[in-house]
């Protein structure tokens, strides 16, 4: 079923931004606009006034366009995507299932 691969290298690096944006269609972001800052002279985006992280906003155009109505996530035991991967669950009448190495859920929408 699964293949792996020695191969680290992007098979998407040769789209352009236009391929991407083609990609995405119509899709509209509804997501809270992020705070922009610095930091040390860095930017930084921070999606914290989400309440679900950056995935949940990149997610958002995969989860809804998807044909399947389940969800499958190996959650590690850091990082928001098992929430944000939830919360899209719920957004598009999905079913989620995380497992991972502190914990085994099941999150539905109903």
């Amino acid at each position: 079923m699964f293949k792996i691969t020695e191969d680290a290298s992007s098979k998407y690096s040769h789209k352009s931004r236009e391929e991407w944006l083609d990609l995405a269609g119509d899709w509209i972001d509804e997501t809270q606009p992020p705070n922009i800052g610095t930091f040390y002279g860095a930017t930084i985006w921070d999606d914290s006034v989400t309440g679900v992280g950056t995935k949940g906003r990149w997610g958002d155009l995969l989860v809804k366009t998807m044909e399947s109505d389940h969800l499958v996530y190996v959650q590690p035991r850091v990082g928001w995507a098992g929430v944000s991967l939830a919360a899209l669950a719920k957004k598009y009448n999905k079913s989620l299932f995380r497992t991972g190495s502190t914990f085994a859920a099941v999150a539905s929408s109903t």
